[in-house]
């Protein structure tokens, strides 16, 4: 069974730590040339890297037939990887050197301070041995967060004890955090214009420099992986297995692909009656490996341009998609921690940085995950082979996000021990914190044990005054109802650039009604362990600001947003992925105790119902639903008899990290009977913001909303600001200047009274809509003069009684509209 290692600053990952690592280099004496441990990235996790894409402003002809990046100073030279490592030897070793030294204007070969090391990474993700695997995105995430030493720093690109060597020394980290990854891309190579927009990534970065970057990507080299005599690849293994590194491209390759004696990039030569990059025979991609310089030629080799748009199985690249990276020259941290600490076992141990806004508190309110330090490094002590204490540094600037700069912060370092036998032992020796002024403030506890299957923390309280970005839009302009709106938003301070969102919340009540035992209709999965049900609904479901009418149901017990199964059974990956978790553990269906997954759905809702068992231990028993409605409620139900101590958790996520709600029973030894519903805050379904700040969009309703705005800066502090927005009519006379509308009783729970009073006949039309702007009924059409009363009876079109929630009455005519808004209780 896959399991999976997590973490929050990206993505989630799954770790797959048995796969079999073989050298396939013919010759017994040489140097290995090591594949497999590669951790393959799912479509989900890819389709969750942001794309890259070409400009309309360039131009194929500008591009040379031919470049070869590894002329740069900025190119290390080739080298031998170790081990499994071929994620981090891609990722780290060529393409994470290469961007530093280009962005430093520094040469890669002629110190070691300008290059970086295979193994800082890798020793976190490879589970202490080097049979084991990673991916590249992964060791980015690590460096994103921590940044990276150089080798010189290191010991060299790996280090004399190798697999389980942890780097010491609160100098060491805190230098490290100096050589930061900013974020990372995917380009899609499987098509013309994504081979085009990476030739300009390796011309310019697609931005005009004087250099461009390298690719990472990911393919098979067993099995069917192909290389005739001139270096060239025609075709991958289909087990993908190995991480390697494009550097540049020739555009006069050739490959006779159908032997037909022609070389043609416009016929046919597959037999699919179409004409595209799978017919291609001229051009490749130049790429290199980790194996020396006694593979291929000098360690590179052509990848013909035919195998990016090629699937796994006919001999294609991963996924048809690279990946590149930005970086940043320099970087100070504005909030730092120093542990030192031991343990036995260091794969039992979690540990985040926590902040409480009162200094009484014994418990973060807001917890920063960190990609190393989480359960990582195999059953060895902290200092790998040592049973030293292990003395590091955590970046905790994220965590000024949630200060007021000035104040006194209440600040924790959080160490997580998850040791079933209660074998592990281990203490906490020191622990400080150096604020944003430089001053450090020492922990007064010391030599602290780290208790046995729980969270030990330990607090300082610290003064923290800091520059923050600040979001200066005082006000929003006014709106109107089916109109095309746009306003930029503007923020000073912190760090430029700026990436925005909005801040969109749900609340938690509690819910009394009966569990849902629907049986009437089975889903089918693609799996009964890891696998999906796609479900269209009647209706769309408003969910962080945005509509959909297609879900997917995960056999693990959760609705997501997009098809592609992926490993989401923790709180962190709720975080991290848009999701609706009702129960998210490693589930399984077994048909023979009649489980199965269940629907029962209309225009006015939809009900799911997982009655299954766990991976590999079927007498367990989970029977929980969740209902969905049109005005964007989410309901939870935990059915009698559910396996007491599972590990699974609760909540919902937009997946950005900024919006989630964890449930306050995510975990629960006993979650049995339990019911609780996810009300969203009013939101003008049909605004948008972009990451660079522009608000924009058409509100469907007129009404006024209270809208959060986030603005996070570069070294990833968020503030936020709310400010009311406004959708009114074009015309502000509402029907007429002598005209008074009334509704009541507001709230209202059986009976809405719509009183018109109109000092003319006017013909008009009277809707009810919900929150999300759809009409879900229509009260009534025709000439009203003087004072009329209509009644809504808190129903649908179809005579079924509406969800609790905000409504709105809209009267308009030919030239007006207006809305009043009216609160629907039970």
């Amino acid at each position: 069974m896959k399991k999976n290692i997590f973490f929050v600053l990206l993505i989630v990952f799954s770790l797959g730590l048995n796969a079999q690592i073989i050298n396939i280099n013919p010759d017994p004496n040489g140097e290995p040339w090591i594949v497999g441990g590669l951790r393959v990235l799912s479509q989900s996790e890819m389709d969750k890297i942001p794309l890259l894409k070409l400009d309309a402003s360039k131009s194929a002809k500008d591009l040379p037939a031919s470049l070869d990046n590894s002329s740069q100073p900025y190119f290390r030279q080739v080298f031998y990887q170790t081990g499994g490592c071929c994620a981090q030897a891609s990722g780290v070793g060529y393409n994470f050197t290469y961007e530093m030294n280009f962005a430093r204007g520094t040469n890669a070969n002629t110190s070691s301070t300008n290059r970086y090391p295979t193994h800082f990474t890798y020793n976190f993700l490879n589970g202490g041995s080097e049979e084991n695997g990673s991916n590249y995105t992964d060791g980015w995430n690590i460096i994103k967060a921590s940044g990276c030493p150089t080798e010189a720093a290191y010991g060299g690109l790996t280090h004399s004890s190798s697999d389980t060597y942890w780097m010491s020394g609160y100098d060491s980290y805190r230098n490290a955090m100096d050589n930061k990854c900013v974020e990372y891309f995917a380009i899609n190579v499987s098509t013309p214009e994504g081979v085009e927009t990476l030739k300009y990534w390796m011309k310019d970065h697609l931005q005009g420099d004087a250099a461009g970057g390298l690719a990472n990507f990911s393919a098979g080299v067993y099995d069917a992986f192909s290389m005739n005599g001139e270096n060239i690849i025609y075709r991958w293994g289909e087990v993908v297995n190995h991480a390697m590194t494009f550097i540049g491209w020739d555009d006069d390759i050739e490959y006779d692909f159908n032997n037909d004696g022609n070389i043609t990039n416009d016929i046919d030569i597959n037999g699919d009656l179409q004409v595209d990059m799978c017919d291609w025979e001229k051009g490749a991609l130049i790429m290199v490996n980790s194996w020396g310089t006694t593979w291929g030629n000098s360690g590179k080799a052509y990848v013909m341009y035919k195998l990016l748009a090629e699937p796994v199985s006919n001999g294609g690249i991963s996924g048809g998609k690279v990946f590149v990276i930005k970086v940043r020259p320099s970087y100070t941290p504005k909030l730092l921690m120093k542990v030192k600490m031991a343990h036995s076992s260091r794969n039992m141990l979690k540990i985040t940085a926590g902040y409480s806004t009162s200094i009484s508190s014994t418990e973060p309110e807001y917890i920063l995950d960190l990609p190393l330090f989480n359960y990582q490094g195999g059953n060895n002590p902290m200092n790998g082979s040592s049973p030293d204490a292990l003395e590091f540094t955590i970046d905790a600037t994220p965590l000024l996000s949630f200060i007021n700069s000035g104040s006194n912060a209440h600040l924790s370092i959080n160490i997580t021990e998850k040791d079933p036998l209660s074998s592990g032992l281990g203490a906490v020796a020191d622990f400080s914190i150096i604020a944003p002024s430089g001053e450090e403030t020492v922990c007064s506890q010391h030599n602290v044990l780290i208790e046995n299957n729980t969270t030990t923390r330990l607090y300082i309280d610290a003064v923290c005054t800091f520059d923050s970005p600040e979001i200066i839009t005082s006000a929003l302009n006014t709106a109107h109802a089916g109109e095309l709106f746009t306003q930029n938003m503007e923020a000073t301070g912190g760090s430029e650039p700026y990436k925005w969102t909005l801040k969109l919340d749900y609340l938690q009540t509690d819910l009394t009604s009966t569990f849902p035992s629907i049986t009437s209709l089975q889903l089918t999965p693609t799996d009964n362990d890891d696998g999906q049900a796609e479900l269209n609904l009647d209706f769309d479901f408003p969910f962080y600001g945005k509509k959909y009418n297609k879900i997917w149901i995960s056999t693990d017990g959760s609705l997501v947003f997009e098809e592609g199964f992926n490993y989401l059974r923790s709180e962190s990956a709720i975080i991290s992925n848009k999701m609706i978790a009702v129960f998210a553990s490693d589930l399984m269906i077994y048909p023979d105790d009649n489980d199965g997954i269940f629907y029962s759905g209309d225009a006015s809702g939809a009900t799911i119902r997982w009655k299954t068992s766990l991976y590999d231990q079927q007498d367990a028993n989970i029977d929980v639903a969740v209902k969905i409605f049109p005005s964007g409620e989410i309901q939870y139900f935990y059915g009698s008899g559910i396996t007491a101590g599972l590990d699974w958790a609760s909540g919902i996520s937009a997946g950005d990290e900024l919006n989630y709600n964890i449930s306050t029973n995510s975990g629960n030894n006993n979650p049995s009977n339990a019911m609780f519903k996810f009300s969203a805050s009013e939101f003008p379904i049909g605004m948008e913001l972009s990451e660079d700040g522009i608000f924009s969009g058409t509100p469907s309703i007129n009404d006024t909303w209270e809208l959060t705005f986030a603005v996070t800066d570069f070294d990833k502090i968020t503030k936020t600001k709310s400010l009311q927005f406004s959708s009114y009519p074009l015309s502000i006379n509402n029907i007429s200047d002598k005209s008074t509308i009334s509704i009541y009783p507001n709230p209202a729970s059986e009976i809405v009274s719509i009183q018109i009073n109109f000092g003319s006949t006017k013909k008009i039309s009277v809707d009810i809509f919900d929150a999300t702007g759809r009409k879900i009924k229509h009260i009534s059409s025709g000439l009203i003069s003087g004072t009329q009363i209509l009644n809504w009876n808190c129903t649908n079109e179809s005579e079924k009684r509406v969800q609790e929630g905000v409504y709105f009455i809209q009267i308009s005519n030919s030239e007006n509209v207006v809305s009043r808004k009216v609160l629907i209780i039970n």
